[in-house]
């Protein structure tokens, strides 16, 4: 059987758009017999035959404004053992010497592969530094890896990685990296990333009773299991509270790099965190089914060591005209990275912290207990007396403490973030929100939190910040749809002509351009969309092929006076048969350059 290509380029043609994007062609830049169908919101078209939904269709001239800007997509780098630069294999896993990690006799690349415990490479940016441009590439893996590399930029400005500079990013220091996921580049050019799906403590202490006798046999969790490659096979050296932290890259004036995790910034499961312009306020998701916004202040601009977490608590207000929701927050208490540090080098566990006792059948709890529901999961705790520092505990048990206090955690997968300098607003994208304010639908929606200058916590205390999130809305919702039999979008969950499963935001804020890259799992080709906030106009730029997990997605402006849309893909091609397998690699790309006029904002398009 002849094997297909899965990442032909194709022609796309609908209202103001034409062309063939670039990167991976295959050979052939033409659709399969003028095989699309139009939705009515501009842009390229969704695939509906086999041969289109395996490819990746790239729009090549965007409009931005006023004006349209024509561009390609470009492969930047791919996952697998042949990227080999500076003797580094990009993706390639290392233990907690920094040496390199075997598994089945082969180099351990956090790729799709059989066998990998993870997904692939999931946030990657450009810094702009010391008159540098520096790629930075986290991968989602047990094993959490970091790679950086300096970029060479042309004169037309196209942009590649410089021969010998790749590096693996070392994260001994800080137990090691887990589960990496989305995140922001900080108004200071640093990188702002996270660590996900954080190992429930009380689970794991449960599996590990007994561990290392011969009658032994662990109970699966697969990813803290895989952790034990990591420290030389010994599960026993690792920790839960090591792993579920925001991180920080700081490249100095030296053009070194510094890794540290923000323990001051509490453990959760940490999707994506963005950065006030006033350089202290930070907001983070907790991508969960109950999931979460948090809200961090640091004591100084540009130091995210040291500082205020708080957690949602919201309200519903009643006017004359309308019902809506606002948030309070709760002040979870002050503390720095290192304090926290300090704790979790003692390889804590979950009994040194909580009593726990059985949930009765009406939900009830015995006396002294309280009863609270994090991650799917309802509890009767009480803190330990021996807790001093309960400050210390709302970082390493931050959803469980916040619970504790009466947080809400009603955000269903809460997951890309932005800030809008014009509407003085943040934008998220989540699955939904569970509460009677909002209707939910299976397709997710686009958030937009209005943010006020003056706010009292739940204690009556002023929050030191002109940037706390008040009142929250929709502005963007998916539309269930079931596409009937032999319909040309069959196999769609979601209405073709709106998102779904919205996952990643950037925003362009000069030209009020919101972008937004899906998940993956409610249209068969993910799709990327820009979306105007001025005439609401939603318009697809790329399409995924089937199988695939979009990552990545982000506006770098002005990089040595051109700008790009970085963008990544995970496991392209999932579950297809008679596909070559390079195709099925995990990859970074970027539609560009351009050189949009009047850049009004200098580093917000993260």
């Amino acid at each position: 059987m002849k094997k297909i290509l899965g990442f032909s380029i194709i022609t796309v043609a609908i209202l103001a758009f034409w062309g063939c994007g670039g990167g991976g062609c295959g050979g052939d830049c033409s659709p399969s017999g003028g095989s699309h169908a139009s939705a009515n919101t501009g842009g390229i078209v969704v695939p509906i035959n086999d041969m289109d939904k395996r490819r990746f269709i790239c729009i090549d001239k965007m409009k931005i404004g006023d004006r349209e800007y024509a561009a390609q997509c470009n492969r930047l780098i791919t996952v697998d053992s042949k990227s080999l630069n500076n003797d580094e294999i990009y993706g390639l896993l290392k233990d907690f010497d920094d040496r390199p990690l075997y598994k089945n006799e082969k180099p351990y690349i956090c790729n799709s592969d059989e066998g990998v415990v993870g997904e692939g490479v999931t946030f990657s940016s450009i810094l702009k530094k010391n008159n540098r441009l520096y790629f930075v590439s986290e991968f989602d893996c047990a094993i959490g890896a970091i790679y950086l590399a300096e970029i060479d930029q042309l004169a037309d400005g196209h942009i590649s990685i410089k021969e010998n500079s790749m590096r693996f990013v070392s994260q001994r220091d800080e137990f090691g990296g887990y589960r990496h996921q989305s995140g922001s580049i900080t108004p200071w050019e640093s990188y702002l990333g996270s660590e996900g799906f954080e190992p429930d403590a009380r689970v794991i202490e449960g599996l590990m009773k007994g561990y290392g006798e011969s009658e032994y046999e662990y109970k699966k969790d697969k990813f803290y299991e895989e952790t034990a490659l990591y420290w030389e096979g010994d599960l026993r050296r690792s920790n839960p509270y090591f792993y579920g932290w925001a991180n920080e890259i700081i490249i100095d004036a030296n053009g070194v790099e510094h890794f540290r995790k923000h323990y001051s910034m509490g453990r959760f499961s940490h999707f994506s965190e963005i950065v006030m312009p006033d350089r202290r306020t930070v907001y983070l998701t907790d991508n969960r089914a109950n999931g979460a916004l948090f809200m961090f202040v640091a004591d100084k601009k540009e130091d995210l060591s040291v500082g205020t977490l708080y957690a949602p608590k919201e309200f519903i207000v009643k006017d004359a005209n309308n019902t809506y929701m606002k948030f309070n927050w709760i002040n979870l208490g002050h503390t720095s990275n290192r304090k926290v540090k300090l704790e979790i080098a003692k390889k804590l566990s979950f009994s040194d912290l909580f009593d726990a006792s059985a949930v009765s059948s009406n939900l009830d709890c015995l006396e002294d207990y309280k009863l609270v529901s994090v991650n799917g999961q309802s509890e009767c705790l009480k803190i330990k007396n021996s807790v001093v520092n309960e400050t210390i505990l709302s970082r390493l048990e931050t959803k469980r403490y916040a619970a504790l206090k009466g947080a809400d955690f009603n955000f269903v997968h809460p997951k890309g973030l932005v800030y809008d300098e014009k509407r003085n607003r943040i934008y998220i994208a989540a699955s939904g929100y569970m509460n009677d304010i909002f209707q939910n639908n299976s397709c997710g929606s686009i958030f937009a939190a209005d943010l006020t200058d003056t706010k009292i916590d739940t204690d009556g205390n002023l929050i030191k910040s002109n940037f706390v999130a008040d009142k929250i809305y929709k502005i963007i919702d998916g539309k269930e749809q079931n596409y009937e039999e032999n319909s040309p979008y069959e196999g769609n969950e979601c209405d073709i002509s709106s998102i779904a499963d919205p996952e990643v935001l950037s925003y362009i804020s000069s030209k009020d351009i919101l972008t937004i890259s899906e998940g993956g799992k409610k249209h068969i080709n993910p799709m990327v969309w820009n979306y105007n906030l001025k005439n609401n106009q939603l318009i697809r730029i790329i399409s995924f092929p089937i199988g695939s997990h979009p990552v990545s997605v982000n506006w770098r402006r002005n990089l040595k006076g051109y700008d790009y849309l970085i963008y990544g893909v995970q496991h392209p091609l999932k579950g297809e048969k008679d596909v070559i397998l390079e195709d099925k690699n995990s990859y970074i790309g970027y539609w560009g350059p351009i050189q949009i006029v009047n850049i009004l904002e200098s580093n917000s398009t993260k």
